[in-house]
């Protein structure tokens, strides 16, 4: 069930989710392990890496029973992720989002790729992302299940990450 469907404005290659959006220093601060990997996570917030640094991002809020990968997703990353006072935060610095979601213990999985538009002057490429929320009573593990040529992990991920200094 899509919960939300909006543009988000880029002006850096990250996105973050947070719970409860009134956590203080929600943003993660990325050394160079989260940047191989594309992400930063600690417990109830998460950065992704994106595609693109600037420009519109079509974002995709799902809540879901069942997951399949998006076979046009060029980027596909799972992490544990958990829902405090039943709302969600999204947020690139310049654009915020929020969704209420259900409180509990969730696979949140970040999926992202291009989608190719035909205008009346040119073709185009629009880039989107999906946050898949799905509910789970068992340990996530994260993984990153698709990866492209600007992801690099090692043999492990970081699951760990300082919250990014405030002002």
């Amino acid at each position: 069930m899509e919960l939300l469907k909006t543009t988000l404005h880029l002006l850096n290659p990250q996105i973050a989710v947070f719970s409860p959006p009134s956590m203080t220093n929600p943003f993660n601060d990325w050394d160079d392990r989260h940047v191989a990997q594309g992400f930063a996570w600690r417990t109830q917030s998460v950065s992704f890496a994106t595609l693109e640094e600037y420009g519109a991002l079509e974002l995709h809020v799902v809540l879901a029973r069942s997951y399949e990968p998006d076979t046009e997703a060029i980027r596909i990353i799972r992490v544990p992720f958990r829902v405090e006072d039943n709302v969600v935060a999204i947020s690139n610095l310049v654009s915020d989002a929020t969704v209420s979601i259900p409180n509990g213990n969730y696979e949140l999985i970040y999926e992202t790729g291009y989608q190719s538009q035909q205008t009346v002057d040119q073709a185009r490429q629009t880039l989107w992302c999906r946050l898949i929320f799905l509910p789970t009573k068992r340990r996530c593990i994260a993984q990153i299940i698709r990866a492209d040529s600007k992801l690099s992990p090692g043999p492990s991920l970081l699951m760990e990450a300082r919250p990014a200094a405030s002002g």
